[in-house]
């Protein structure tokens, strides 16, 4: 029983190395015909396999950064193919960070179903998706400190990651 343990650990990590070498050469005919397009089909399909490679070599092992690291890929832009779903990865990590904030802050605000509050409201949103302001930075009126603050921070990065996966996605769609 043993023995067929150590067999199906090295059996299904070549049976997916294969797969993807398929998929490798078939998108390298692909590029050599100038058939990006296809070639891109071909790369996601690539780098899945390689991701379900990596998971069933992972399960046994403690690191696991490269598992994680496609798995973001995968999910933000499905490994370059599909500049959507960055734009669409880059609004929900927003969002949801922003309130996720607005659960923290509460304490110190009033909602507001106002003009002049929705329009707080979504001032505020948008100054989380401005990656480039910190100074100054108020929520709904609120000055960010301490935990708050700490989550804006990290929701930018994620933010930052998405655009980042947008903007390489659109560069491989607009050179096919």
């Amino acid at each position: 029983m043993h023995k067929n343990e150590i067999n199906s650990e090295k059996t299904v990590p070549s049976i997916y190395k294969q797969l993807r070498e398929t998929y490798r050469i078939i998108k390298s005919n692909f590029y050599s015909q100038n058939n990006k397009i296809e070639g891109l089909k071909f790369y996601e399909k690539e780098m899945s396999v390689y991701l379900k490679e990596k998971t069933a070599i992972d399960h046994k092992k403690k690191n696991k950064i490269d598992t994680i690291i496609l798995c973001f890929n995968k999910i933000s832009n499905e490994f370059e193919t599909n500049w959507l779903k960055g734009v669409i990865f880059s609004l929900t990590v927003g969002s949801l960070f922003y309130f996720i904030i607005l659960f923290f802050i509460t304490s110190y605000i009033k909602f507001n179903i106002s003009t002049e509050g929705i329009s707080n409201f979504l001032t505020s949103l948008v100054d989380v998706f401005n990656i480039t302001k910190w100074d100054n930075l108020e929520i709904i009126g609120v000055k960010l400190k301490g935990f708050s603050y700490l989550l804006l921070f990290i929701g930018r990065i994620f933010i930052g990651y998405g655009y980042y996966q947008t903007i390489q996605a659109f560069r491989k769609f607009g050179k096919s």
